[in-house]
């Protein structure tokens, strides 16, 4: 069945004002590059819920002590025919660095807390994957997928710096 609507994405950006860092997660496909949680957002559930269940899940976060309203909304090109995303970031805040010692994808993640220029970084890691590919997408004029949820991401922890005023 071909979707008509589009697909709404949670993109979660974990952070300790404690510790002045974000946590990151490595890729299940990817495991040695780096990406913010995220995932659907289910029916009857906010993107920010979506957001927190998403980090929950991906990386063992606990329940944040508070999650902001929406840091970026973004849009990102779809492939002809694919169904097209829209995702909604949003800042978890938290009270410690402290994870849950055991989570649901725990067998196919790393997790990792590192400065916001350390995550810009690498996030960025994924532009020499991505050269190393190949542009077979974009001799169709489509956008790669990589290269597009990679710079959805550093949009959104662009969107957190802003809002928070964090320096990179």
């Amino acid at each position: 069945m071909k979707h008509t609507t589009p697909r709404h994405v949670a993109v979660a950006v974990p952070f300790c004002p404690a510790t002045g860092r974000v946590l990151l997660i490595t890729s299940r496909k990817h495991h040695n590059y780096w990406i913010l949680p995220k995932g659907g957002v289910d029916d009857g559930e906010t993107s920010g819920q979506a957001a927190a269940r998403e980090a929950h899940e991906e990386a063992g976060l606990p329940a944040p002590r508070t999650v902001s309203d929406e840091l970026s909304v973004q849009q990102p090109l779809a492939p002809p025919g694919k169904r097209q995303e829209i995702w909604h970031a949003h800042a978890l805040e938290m009270a410690t660095e402290e994870l849950d010692a055991s989570w649901l994808e725990q067998d196919e993640r790393k997790r990792q807390w590192f400065t916001v220029t350390e995550a810009i970084k690498a996030i960025e890691k994924w532009g020499p994957l991505l050269e190393a590919e190949g542009d077979e997408d974009m001799s169709r004029g489509a956008p790669k997928k990589k290269a597009v949820k990679g710079d959805a991401m550093l949009r959104a922890l662009q969107a957190f710096v802003v809002k928070y005023g964090w320096e990179t």
